[in-house]
């Protein structure tokens, strides 16, 4: 039987096929009938798709997320947010996606391959979590000295706040570089993947607070890695800063949908009362909403459609100034779970709000 198998894996390899990976000829194939509408047959970005935006022209190289076959890999199998590259369909195996991946990297220029500094930190197969000092996120605001990089397996990483936890952004490309690493140390974090959302333009407010409007403090209790799941757990305080009010448990994640992709935050709230959760801050404009879920079309004209699961009878999203909170009562069982799904979207239509509420609906 031994036999059998390795003169089988040699007419394999004669014949150029690799077992769990897509020889050139397929790759081309697969590219030219999930890639070429919108990239063209010959990666030019001249396809026959009717886009808001000119696709991206893969014989120039200079990828934003990567120049990798890893990067792109990543790229192609959980999409843009914000863009028309939608997630890999789930067809496509992931030797298929790899193939791809090998296949675009081709259509460039040669690849230069360099030496990573010691100080490039990459995610692989499981989620990296790094503390440090965090560079501002955007003009005229502060350097975060206790900040938090979340980075997960798809290609997204998630930036925090954490003298008092927040979300200020998430990006999507390579992780960071560990520049206190170097010399004497002291140089903030660099993360160096693309800004795809920033809360609150940056600057968020705290994320829960009481039913009369009153924000509670969130101090970090400690950070978690389990399997493909990453995150950070905190404690809620009031104005008595010697008694927490609540517990949290929040992991982060990239998300897909038929609609497209985004982010996702899973919360675990344990604690005794009514609080409200600011699940969105103030700035994009409210285009539709319903109980559970809200669209909204943010400065640079692509839309943020935001879902909730986890209501309760009775509990319904509410929009106050702007910003999207949702209500939470924790009595009488004392603990609750909600998911907080992000879709950032290129467009939106009537035909994408059918087939995203298809999905969301409870």
């Amino acid at each position: 039987m031994r036999a059998r198998i390795t003169r089988r894996f040699l007419v394999l390899i004669v014949a150029g096929i690799v077992p769990g990976r897509a020889p050139a000829q397929d790759a081309r194939a697969l590219f030219l009938q999930h890639c070429a509408s919108c990239h063209g047959e010959s990666g030019d970005g001249q396809g026959t798709a009717t886009l808001d935006r000119p696709a991206r022209s893969f014989k120039d190289g200079g990828f934003s997320y990567g120049n990798t076959s890893e990067a792109l890999t990543r790229t192609i199998t959980h999409g843009i947010p914000g863009t028309p590259m939608p997630a890999a369909p789930s067809v496509l195996s992931e030797a298929e996606r790899k193939a791809l991946a090998e296949y675009v990297l081709s259509l460039g220029p040669p690849v230069v391959t360099a030496t990573v500094a010691e100080s490039l930190l990459a995610v692989r197969d499981r989620p990296v979590i790094l503390r440090g000092k965090l560079p501002p996120v955007g003009p005229d605001l502060p350097e975060r000295p206790r900040g938090l990089l979340i980075g997960t397996v798809d290609g997204l990483s998630f930036e925090y706040r954490t003298d008092d936890v927040r979300l200020l952004a998430v990006r999507q490309g390579a992780f960071a570089d560990r520049r206190d690493w170097r010399g004497r140390g002291g140089d903030a974090l660099l993360p160096l993947g693309v800004p795809i959302h920033l809360s609150g333009r940056g600057d968020p407010l705290a994320p829960f607070a009481r039913p009369d409007g009153s924000a509670l403090a969130a101090r970090l209790a400690g950070t978690f890695i389990e399997g493909a799941r990453a995150g950070l757990r905190y404690r809620l305080f009031g104005e008595d800063a010697s008694n927490s009010v609540a517990s949290v448990e929040e992991s982060v994640r990239g998300c897909t949908s038929g609609a497209g992709s985004g982010f996702a935050r899973d919360f675990s709230i344990e604690g005794k009362g009514r609080f409200v959760l600011r699940a969105a801050e103030p700035g994009p404009a409210w285009v539709a909403s319903s109980f559970t879920w809200t669209v909204r079309r943010r400065e640079d004209g692509s839309f943020e459609a935001l879902s909730v699961r986890g209501l309760r009878r009775g509990e319904m999203l509410s929009v106050a100034g702007g910003a999207v909170l949702v209500p939470l009562d924790l009595d009488p069982e004392g603990k609750r779970s909600l998911e907080i799904q992000v879709l950032l979207l290129p467009r939106w239509s009537p035909e994408i709000e059918e087939r995203w509420l298809s999905e969301v609906k409870p």
